[in-house]
């Protein structure tokens, strides 16, 4: 998946990838522009059980306060 995004003013956003199970895994994002999210991004983050082929949500959160 790739996505492109100006995060602004901000330092860094996150990104929410929530599977069908409710797992989360979170990456943090501190560039501009287009970033693929991969699969072994999503694996890389250790979640346990994390079924990065059943994706049902996608979250962008910008909490740099």
């Amino acid at each position: 998946m790739v996505l492109d995004v100006a995060k602004g003013s901000a330092a860094y956003y996150k990104i929410d990838v929530v599977d069908v199970n409710n797992r989360k895994v979170t990456i943090k994002v501190t560039v501009d522009g287009k970033i693929a999210i991969t699969g072994a991004i999503l694996d890389a983050a250790g979640v346990p059980s994390f079924d990065k082929t059943q994706i049902k949500s996608l979250v962008l959160v910008v909490d740099d306060a």
